[in-house]
């Protein structure tokens, strides 16, 4: 056996000033008396009692030391057992992931058994032992550092809550193995369902044991969903991809609202593991629109869905309006750009939209110089303070572009496949036989590189977006080929967005929302309002340089943000790999981690503790009763 506080033994020093109480007797007085008759009968009668007054006076004292000794014991926190022996550092895992939310059986989820199986090892692990508990979740969360409290660890797990973030069990062990870095007997231990991250791996690992929780298996779930604007016939593509996680045929209906109207219905039957893509009826929003994505058992299923948060999706359309363009060039050069803008009417807004020459475009109000996208075509530009343009073959710099000269027989290095403004095209046989040598004095993105350098390049300089080609499309075979218009196309589409968008159009739970592009410079704060089928909510941000962040990104639906008299809106959806819910098997038992069952491995202050005070008990009752004095 050894003891938790051995000092606790220095307080049996009080024995001796209680065994001194009892030994003290009080001084007997000197006093006359008339007669000696009555007092020699008393103290022959207090003769044949004495014996067992000496007894009562004993018997309260052993009770009394007795009692001591019992308290002292409980304080020193006795304890026993090869388990309790070695003081163990252990970190427990609790996974607060998506999946964790899944409802079992008797109706409880698996956060809830999780937390009871972290509870019962808590209050079963070694009494020297310390023990910290960190939430999985994105990102990993220390909910209560290292203590020996029992207290305080039950009450930083009543306290946990579940999230609908993806959790990354890696970096919570990666996290907990840090901290155990420099201290003893290091232990982790996971309590998950195995559906977050890469549990197998991490549990055949010496330091870590895996508790799993959860039973079941059946879930249907939404595995993507998009909702994109085709400009070229001016319609709205939804497409989606859902899957039957689970081990029985599944009869569903996929059910698509548009702003809260129900618009088609599709009736789907899935195999066990069965995944199927599905193609919406093509929509017609230029205004733009929220789509709502759900699931439904379809009439005479007989199964239910252990998961209901991966079965609604979100997603929103944006909207397009047609576009002002002008062009200033030479009549020459008119006839390529006007038969690639003939090409997309649903795009140009042919009654606003013009060609006109340097000289008349330096004659017009700044209001008539308003437009969507200004292209200058071989002239020197003369830029507004805002708006998008388009500059090629610039006979002078233009900020952030400086001409440093010319070069001849160009070959194409590489061009950016990502961006807006160059995806889905290709340069590779770009016949080019003079360009200008390019140099980015500020803040740019080179698009297409030649051997001389940048070819194509998009900056922004204050408030004006360019895009810039440093050479003359007539030097070029490019309006010769398809990918002129499909360039145009692009660069209408990517400042339109620019325009329009200073979030993406998607983002999953968890993730961080920043703005694409800087706010307004008179944007002082940003509101973003949760609109979702479980909860509303309003934040209300502040802007540090013209920018924010926004992480509370935890619940599914949609999301709008505001500024300067401008909203926006975008969704948050779950699809996650954790709708595969089938519990991974654990590589622990509750049992082998809890101590309960052995009785040498309990802590014994609290049996000394009641022992001391049913003796307590005793001795008062006994001293009542005229037993003890």
């Amino acid at each position: 056996m050894s003891l938790a506080n051995p000092w606790a033994f220095y307080f049996l020093a009080i024995t001796i000033p209680i065994v001194a109480m009892y030994l003290l007797r009080v001084r007997r007085r000197r006093q006359l008396v008339p007669s000696l008759a009555l007092w020699q009968r008393i103290f022959k009668e207090s003769r044949a009692t004495a014996l067992f007054q000496r007894l009562k006076r004993l018997l309260s004292l052993l009770l009394q030391i007795i009692i001591l000794m019992l308290l002292v014991f409980a304080l020193s926190r006795p304890f026993t057992g090869k388990g309790f022996l070695e003081k163990k550092n252990i970190v427990m895992i609790l996974d607060a992931s998506a999946s964790m939310t899944v409802a079992e059986g008797k109706g409880e989820t698996r956060f809830s058994m999780a937390i009871d199986a972290a509870k019962r090892i808590v209050r079963d692990r070694g009494v020297t032992d310390e023990m910290m508990i960190i939430r999985a979740s994105t990102p990993a969360e220390v909910i209560q550092p290292f203590t020996q409290n029992t207290k305080a660890l039950l009450h930083a797990l009543d306290e946990a809550k579940v999230g609908r973030a993806p959790a990354s069990l890696e970096e919570s062990v990666k996290l907990a193995r840090e901290i155990l870095a420099d201290r003893p007997g290091r232990r982790i231990i996971i309590i998950s369902d195995g559906s977050a991250g890469k549990v197998k791996e991490l549990a055949e690992a010496k330091d870590v044991d895996y508790v799993s929780v959860g039973e079941a298996t059946e879930n249907v779930g939404f595995v993507a969903f998009r909702a994109r604007k085709n400009t070229s016939v001016m319609t709205d593509f939804v497409f989606t991809r859902v899957k039957n996680f689970g081990t029985e045929a599944k009869n569903i209906r996929l059910e698509l609202g548009v702003n809260n109207v129900a618009k088609q219905v599709i009736p789907m039957t899935l195999e066990p593991g069965q995944e199927r893509a599905h193609h919406f009826t093509p929509l017609a929003y230029p205004g733009g629109a929220l789509l709502t994505l759900s699931i439904s058992r379809d009439d005479g299923g007989n199964w239910s869905d252990a998961f209901p948060d991966d079965d609604v999706a979100y997603a929103v359309v944006p909207p397009f309006e047609k576009k002002k363009v002008i062009l200033v060039t030479s009549a020459e050069q008119d006839f390529f750009f006007s038969k690639a803008f003939s090409a997309m009417p649903e795009s140009i807004d042919d009654e606003t939209s013009f060609v006109t020459t340097k000289e008349k475009y330096a004659e017009l109000s700044e209001e008539d110089r308003e437009a969507d996208l200004t292209i200058f075509d071989g002239c020197e530009p003369e830029l507004p303070e805002r708006g998008n343009f388009v500059i090629i073959n610039s006979p002078v710099s233009v900020k952030p572009f400086e001409v440093i000269g010319n070069d001849t027989n160009v070959s194409i290095r590489d061009w950016n496949r990502k961006h807006p403004v160059t995806r889905f095209l290709s340069f590779h046989h770009l016949i080019i036989r003079r360009t200008q040598k390019l140099r980015l004095t500020g803040e740019g993105e080179v698009l297409l590189e030649g051997n001389s350098g940048p070819l194509i390049a998009v900056a922004q300089d204050g408030q004006r977006r360019i895009v810039y080609l440093g050479f003359d499309i007539l030097d070029t075979d490019l309006p010769f080929k398809v990918a002129f218009p499909a360039l145009l196309r692009n660069v209408l589409t990517y400042f339109h967005q620019e325009e329009h968008n200073f979030v993406r159009t998607h983002y999953t739970v968890g993730e961080i929302m920043r703005p694409l592009r800087r706010l307004p410079e008179n944007a002082a704060e940003a509101v973003i309002d949760v609109i979702s089928t479980k909860d509303s909510k309003r934040h209300v941000l502040d802007v540090a340089n013209r920018t924010f962040l926004f992480a509370d990104t935890t619940m599914p639906g949609f999301y709008k943000l505001s500024f300067t008299g401008q909203s926006f809106y975008t969704v948050v959806n779950l699809l996650t790999p954790e709708s595969d819910i089938k519990p991974l098997p654990g590589t622990a038992k509750i049992e082998a981690l809890s101590k309960s069952a052995l009785f040498l491995n309990r802590d014994f202050w609290i049996m000394f503790a009641l022992i001391g005070a049913l003796v307590l008990s005793a001795e008062w009752l006994l001293f009542q009763k005229r037993i003890t004095e």
